[in-house]
């Protein structure tokens, strides 16, 4: 009986990263970075995707620079090559880097230090992911979170942020102004909650157009706001309060009631809202009740825009806008809180009908007596 001989036909290599055209073919379609470097940053090859992150046109076109050109905070790339040196790799390592074209991206690092068998130097190998989109949506996010969404101030989250920076930094001063809408509830209950609403937003961007960007406008409650002011002094605080009750008297689109007080040593944010509050309730104690309403109880209508614009300072430190009142304090340091001065807090309200939420980050004090 015949059998019939097996033909033994070659088995195909399996694709490896070993082979050379494929582990080429796969570095250059990576939309991750890939770079080689020397110790003190020559870039000596880089794929597609590298290029594209720097702004390069070309692996020769970046012979001119090196890997420290491109990093913003030259700490950063300190403190990287630290790493390095001590561990020999380092992973995920955010920098901020300016490409050749000066957009600012934002990257994760890794990076391996290799020594060359022949010559003993050290070499970088490294993958770089450009992280720019997730953190720009990061942003955002965490924007449209401590951002109020009626006025676009920002929110109470803004004041938990604030009260961890002074709890890490007890020594650093702080300024703080206390702002309330007088006689809002009346225009609420008579006009409605939409021009109510108008008038906050106004009211927003006039206190916006008052501070540095770095200053933050922080909506508290429906009708009150807060602005923080970091590293500010007395005098400072003091000139910032004048100038918005100056300017107040032309531009704010309604009358407003405001107090300020200055941070003492390793003050938490809680107190220091609380004083600048009671200030702002005997500045509105002394100009006197029944005269106050019968001159500040109409709004200013909210159906045209009031133009913004810096004014100089004049008046006292707190007051209202309009030119009622002064400031109860002896002088330009922290304010004086009489005791007989202080006026009760309303009770609380609903959002967007002059809404008083908690004032403090725990919880909400006894109204002074």
């Amino acid at each position: 009986m015949f059998q019939r001989n097996r033909v033994s036909r070659p088995l195909r290599a399996q694709p490896s990263l070993n082979d050379p055209d494929i582990l080429r073919e796969f570095v250059r379609t990576l939309r991750e970075g890939i770079y080689i470097s020397t110790g003190d940053g020559e870039i000596l090859d880089a794929n597609a995707a590298f290029l594209d992150i720097v702004g390069a046109e070309s692996v020769e076109e970046l012979r001119a620079y090196r890997a420290q050109d491109f990093v913003v905070d030259p700490e950063q790339r300190r403190t990287e090559l630290l790493i390095l040196a001590r561990d020999g790799a380092i992973r995920e390592f955010e920098l901020q880097i300016r490409s050749l074209d000066g957009q600012i991206r934002t990257v994760l690092d890794t990076t391996f230090v290799v020594q060359d068998p022949g010559s003993g130097k050290t070499h970088f190998h490294g993958v770089l992911v450009d992280i720019t989109a997730r953190k720009l949506l990061e942003q955002k996010l965490l924007e449209l979170s401590i951002r109020d969404p009626l006025t676009g101030c920002y929110n109470r989250r803004a004041l938990d942020t604030a009260a961890e920076k002074m709890e890490q930094q007890p020594d650093e001063m702080w300024g703080c102004i206390y702002i309330d809408v007088d006689h809002f509830k009346q225009y609420n209950d008579l006009h409605g909650h939409h021009a109510g609403d108008e008038v906050l937003v106004r009211m927003s961007r006039f206190l916006m157009r008052q501070v540095r960007a770095e200053q933050s406008v922080i909506r508290v409650g429906g009708d009150e706001f807060v602005i923080l002011l970091s590293g500010d002094d007395s005098v400072h605080t003091d000139a910032i309060a004048r100038r918005f009750r100056a300017d107040g008297m032309q531009h704010a689109p309604a009358l407003f009631s405001l107090g300020w007080s200055l941070r003492e040593p390793s003050e938490p944010l809680d107190q220091m809202l609380a004083r600048a509050d009671d200030h702002l309730l005997a500045v509105r104690a002394l100009r006197g009740t029944q005269r106050d309403t019968q001159r500040g109880s109409q709004l200013r209508p909210a159906t045209s825009e009031v133009p913004g614009g810096r004014g100089a300072g004049g008046g006292g430190g707190g007051g209202g806008a309009g030119g009622e009142g002064g400031d109860p304090s002896p002088g330009p340091g922290h304010p004086v809180v009489p005791t007989e001065h202080r006026a009760p807090r309303s009770t609380n309200r609903t959002p967007n009908t002059g809404h008083r939420a908690p004032y403090s980050l725990g919880t909400e004090p006894d109204p002074p007596s």
